[in-house]
């Protein structure tokens, strides 16, 4: 797109055709519009360069009219514009200049007017209006299709994005660049579940005057979902720190899409890049995995948890609102898998996954109902708990790798101050679901089992051994947990953990990301944790189940509350 688009805003049928005429004769083309309404809709619907407006769009005879600030407010901030009025004073320029950043005010009452508009026109495109009209676009994926993908995540009601958006992005998001490659960050079926928001990531290398720039990643989405990641971005940014930095560059906005610059800070060229995702579903030496975990919380993330503070938190109420998980949620997504979840208030293990006699016999708690009894999110009393900024979608997709090993954070949508163990426990949760989706049921019991043994954050190792691969990943997440107490410091029981674990684990079920297996993984797990949750010292099962502690011969090495468990589940 070659065009220089201008969006022209006048009450008068005259000034229009007559700014128009002369607008076009230099070589721009122009979209008109008489009111606020129109305007907005121009700018919804058609790509824009500039803005010419007028102030007074309701009743040009009232000087106090200044609706066409309206207009001026409204414009994305890559959109300049230039405030032409009959109305020009030095209080109008006073506003033009400070609350909407008008690069120019010209009256239309000067005789030179219509000359100082076309120069004015002609000095913004060549100063202010980033878009690169020049540049050339080699890409490897589809535009229209990449449109359609695009649209799946579009707001109700608004328009859908096509190619000329995507071409548009582009102009604005390579100013310098002669050239621009694009090609998609990760193959077809990776990209499928990097995320939930309909957002699309890609891999760019500019070619400038001076040859080519190193490759950056672009992000593209929703407009409102990007503007607020790059707000957010901008939160967490001045924390992260040393070789792992996906900084921000660039954001620009085209209609109803928008799209993110990240450059990756000491990335190497001609390096292919995977997700943490990958390189955890290839490397079985644990060694190797604990250890990249351990780098990368400590120079990712280490600064962050340093300034940990405590205030009251009711878990329940914090986690539900950062997921957004409700029980209609939930109840829509059980009524087409499993409706025997909304009903039953306990279920029998055997009935869930195949296991021995004994201990298919087990009942557990429906997840369902002890999140949600009656319908409602269950009471619970604010404590006060650890709370930090967290970048809030902390899964193995999010964290890109090289072939040399050095990783990099990105999608920064959901940064906000949390529940200091927020992230630690989304990692271990995508770990479990995504990374492990082909374990079998009673692998994932078995499992989880274990690592639901542990009680206390000095005591992380249950006694049990599990076969291999199993093992190797129960370490794996160990090591995810130790983390917790290195990087936070912490001390006493893990219930707050397995609670935090909880709700995304339960979360997991109203996700379209996430296929029926997987779901049903997830509310078995889930069911385990709130029986584990409900065991602890307080809950009613503790009370009802103390007295079978003495029938029990110990094993050397297991704490009270692993015997505990042990005995619940028959074991």
């Amino acid at each position: 797109m070659t065009e220089r688009r201008i969006l022209l805003v006048d009450d008068q049928e005259t000034v229009l055709d007559a700014v128009s005429f002369r607008l076009t004769l230099r070589g721009y083309t122009v979209a008109t519009a008489r009111d606020v309404v129109t305007a907005q809709e121009v700018l919804a619907n058609q790509i824009i360069h500039l803005a010419v407006i007028d102030l007074c769009l309701k009743d040009r005879t009232f000087q106090n009219d200044t609706s066409g600030f309206l207009v001026a407010q409204a414009l994305p901030s890559s959109i300049p514009c230039i405030i032409y009025t009959a109305y020009a004073n030095d209080e109008t320029a006073r506003r033009a200049f400070e609350e909407v950043k008008a690069r120019a005010v010209i009256a239309k009452q000067s005789s030179t007017a219509s000359e100082e508009l076309v120069a004015a026109v002609d000095r913004v495109f060549a100063q202010d209006v980033p878009v690169n009209f020049a540049l050339t676009i080699q890409s490897t994926v589809d535009f229209a299709h990449l449109a359609q993908q695009l649209a799946v995540a579009a707001s109700p009601g608004s328009r859908v994005p096509d190619a000329a958006d995507l071409r548009a992005l582009c102009q604005q998001l390579f100013p310098a660049a002669l050239q621009v490659d694009l090609a998609p960050l990760f193959p077809a079926e990776a990209a499928a579940e990097q995320g939930q928001s309909g957002a699309q990531l890609l891999q760019a290398q500019e070619l400038r005057r001076h040859g080519k720039a190193a490759p950056v990643i672009v992000k593209l989405g929703p407009r409102d979902e990007l503007m607020d990641e790059a707000e957010r971005c901008r939160l967490l940014q001045p924390y992260i720190g040393g070789q792992r930095l996906a900084r921000l560059e660039r954001l620009a906005v085209v209609r109803q899409i928008a799209g993110l610059v990240y450059s990756l800070v000491d990335s190497h060229d001609g390096q292919a890049l995977g997700t943490l995702t990958d390189l955890l579903r290839r490397q079985d030496d644990t060694r190797v995995v604990s250890d990249l975990l351990r780098d990368f919380f400590q120079q990712t993330l280490g600064e962050i948890h340093q300034a940990v503070r405590s205030v009251p938190l009711a878990l329940g109420e914090h986690y539900t609102t950062a997921l957004h998980l409700s029980v209609s949620k939930l109840n829509a997504a059980l009524q087409g898998l499993a409706p025997h979840w909304l009903t039953q208030r306990d279920l029998r293990l055997g009935d869930l996954v195949a296991c021995a006699a004994a201990l298919a016999e087990q009942r557990v708690i429906n997840p369902v109902l002890w999140a949600f009894p009656a319908g409602s999110l269950r009471r619970e009393e604010a404590v006060v708990r650890p709370v930090t900024l967290c970048h809030g979608d902390l899964h193995t997709r999010n964290i890109l790798v090289d072939e040399g090993g050095q990783f990099w954070l990105i999608d920064f949508a959901r940064v906000a101050e949390s529940h200091a163990l927020r992230d630690f426990a989304e990692l271990e949760s995508d770990i479990k679901f995504r990374v492990l989706a082909e374990l079998s049921r009673p692998e994932r019991l078995a499992l989880e089992m274990a690592l639901l043994a542990p009680t206390h954050w000095d005591d992380l190792y249950s006694p049990q051994r599990l076969t291999a691969p199993l093992e190797h990943w129960r370490q794996v997440i160990t090591t995810v947990r130790t983390l917790v107490v290195e990087q936070l410091r912490l001390t006493g029981d893990l219930r707050d953990y397995y609670e935090a674990l909880f709700w995304h684990t339960l979360n997991l079920v109203r996700l379209r990301t996430v296929d029926p297996q997987g779901k049903e993984d997830a509310l078995l797990c889930a069911a385990l944790l709130a029986q584990r949750l409900e065991q602890w010292p307080g809950g009613h099962l503790a009370s009802e189940l103390e007295g079978h502690l003495s029938n029990l011969p110990p094993i050397s090495g297991e704490s009270r509350w692993q015997r505990f468990w042990r005995t619940m589940l028959g074991i």
